[in-house]
């Protein structure tokens, strides 16, 4: 994979983390592909956008604020349509009834060329308190 390739899905990687610090649903689910093959957010399990999106739409509802800070980041090529970003992130948010979290959040996402751009089909998250 070339090296621009690399640098389409840093850029779409952080246009993601700014979706998810507005808790922008409908920014943030265009990240995902309508193929989506699967997600894991702790231990849930989605298999399908469709699933996902309402889940993590309930997650932001819930919240009254949140951000997410990227610390490090590994972009690896599986083909010259598929590749691998993980990333080890700070996060902080406060739930509306004023119930705080404090921790890291870790990615690891399957991005893979599509007719519009880079979408992700496979996401794992998990997080834990610091």
């Amino acid at each position: 994979m070339s090296n621009l390739s690399n640098e389409e899905i840093e850029i779409q990687f952080e246009e993601l983390i700014e979706a998810l610090n507005a808790m922008d649903i409908e920014k943030w689910s265009s990240f995902y592909s309508d193929n989506m093959l699967s997600a894991i957010a702790g231990t849930d399990f989605f298999d399908s956008k469709t699933n996902f999106v309402d889940a993590i739409s309930k997650n932001f509802e819930a919240r009254s604020n949140q951000n997410i800070e990227s610390q490090t980041k590994s972009i690896n090529t599986i083909d010259s349509n598929l590749a691998l970003l993980t990333s080890q992130n700070k996060v902080k948010f406060t739930l509306k009834d004023n119930t705080t979290f404090d921790g890291k959040h870790i990615f690891s996402l399957i991005w893979k060329k599509e007719d519009d751009g880079w979408k992700i089909i496979v996401s794992h998250e998990s997080w834990s308190s610091e």
